[in-house]
C-alpha cells in the first residue's frame, strides 16, 4: 500500500514514503472547495465500503435484534467493483441537467471512426475531458469511469483508437482526436471552448502524452503508460502531469519513471508522480488492494480540480 512521491511543496503526511527516488511535484495549493470536494468524494466511497460490514458485526449483544423483514429493508448497497471511480455515480446530479450517452461518428479523411460522448443535456461553457482507452478498448470499465467524470461537470469524449494502439507516429493519433473533438462540439452545437484535457490507461496513457506533445491542454494524466523520456520528445511539454504508476509493472518500469522525471525536472515542466509499491500494470482495473485503486481514482479527481476545473 506504501507508495513513492515526494511534494516539494506541499507536504502530505497521508503519503507514505518507500526505498527509492522522490517524484517532483510543483502542484498548485488546493482550493478549499477542491479540498472539501476530495474529502466528500473520499467519505462517500469509505462509508458505501464501510456500513454494510458495520451493520452486521457491532451491534451490541444486549440490544434486542431487529426483524429479519426491517433488517432486509436497511441493507446497505454493496459497494461498486474494483476500482470504481464512484460508488454509485447515478446519485450525483450534474449542474448541466441530465447527461446523454451517446455514439459519435467522426471522419478522419476519408474513414469514418467512432467514439463514445458523454455529454450534458445543457452544454453550456464545460470543457471536453478526454479518456484514451487501455488495450481493451472502449469497454464498460472506461464507459462507467465516462459516466462518472461527466457527473463531476465534464463532457467526457473516448475516441476509439483501437486501430492505432501500436501505432508509431503521432500524427495519426493526433489528427483522429483532433477530429473526434470538432465533431463533439458539432454535436454540442456550441462554437469550440478550446479546453481540453486527457486522461490515458496503458498504452492510452502513451497516447495522451502525445496529444500533450502537440496540442494545448489544460492537464494530463498518466496512468501506467509508456513514457518517452528525451528532451527533444518533451520540450513542447508544457502542462501538469500526473502520473500513476505501480512499482512491480513490468511494461512501465521505474526506471522510465525515474528518468521521465528527470527531464521533465530539466525541462522545467511539472510533474506529480505517485508509485504504489505493492501495485503492478493495470493495477486499476485490476488492484492487489482496491483501496490503492481508491487512492489513485482521488488523486485524478484532485489533479482535475487543480489543473481543470469545470
Amino acid at each position: 500500500m506504501k507508495r513513492t512521491t515526494r511534494d516539494d511543496d506541499v507536504e502530505c503526511p497521508s503519503r507514505c514514503a518507500a526505498s527509492g527516488p522522490g517524484w517532483l511535484s510543483r502542484t498548485a495549493p488546493r482550493s478549499s472547495a477542491s479540498g472539501l470536494r476530495a474529502l466528500c468524494f473520499a467519505a462517500a466511497v469509505a462509508v458505501a465500503m464501510a456500513l454494510p460490514a458495520c451493520n452486521k458485526g457491532n451491534k451490541k449483544a444486549d440490544q434486542p435484534q431487529e426483524p429479519a423483514e426491517e433488517e432486509a429493508k436497511e441493507e446497505q448497497p454493496p459497494p461498486g467493483p474494483r476500482g470504481a471511480l464512484l460508488p454509485d455515480p447515478r446519485n450525483q446530479v450534474p449542474a448541466g441537467g441530465e447527461i446523454r450517452q451517446s455514439l459519435l461518428i467522426y471522419a478522419v479523411g476519408s474513414r469514418s471512426m467512432l467514439g463514445h460522448f458523454v455529454h450534458h443535456e445543457s452544454p453550456g461553457t464545460a470543457p471536453i475531458l478526454l479518456l484514451m482507452h487501455d488495450e481493451r478498448g472502449i469497454d464498460e470499465w472506461l464507459r462507467e469511469r465516462a459516466d462518472s467524470y461527466a457527473r463531476l461537470g465534464y463532457h467526457v469524449l473516448c475516441p476509439d483508437l483501437s486501430e492505432l494502439l501500436n501505432e508509431t507516429l503521432d500524427q495519426p493519433v493526433v489528427d483522429n482526436v483532433v477530429a473526434a473533438v470538432a465533431e463533439a462540439e458539432v454535436r454540442l452545437g456550441r462554437q469550440p471552448t478550446g479546453r481540453l484535457a486527457a486522461i490515458g490507461w496503458g498504452r492510452g496513457g502513451a497516447q495522451a502524452l502525445t496529444l500533450a506533445r502537440h496540442l494545448d491542454l489544460e492537464a494530463l494524466v498518466i496512468c501506467y503508460g509508456p513514457l518517452v523520456t528525451t528532451p527533444n520528445a518533451l520540450e513542447a511539454v508544457r502542462e501538469p502531469v500526473l502520473g500513476i504508476f505501480g512499482r512491480l509493472d513490468q511494461v512501465v518500469p521505474e526506471s522510465m519513471v525515474t528518468e521521465f522525471h528527470a527531464t521533465m525536472q530539466k525541462m522545467g515542466g511539472t510533474f506529480n508522480g505517485n508509485v504504489w509499491s505493492d501495485e503492478g500494470h493495470d493495477f486499476m482495473r485490476l488492484p492487489n488492494d482496491p483501496t490503492n485503486a481508491l487512492e489513485a481514482n482521488l488523486e485524478i479527481v484532485n489533479w482535475l480540480d487543480t489543473y481543470f476545473e469545470p
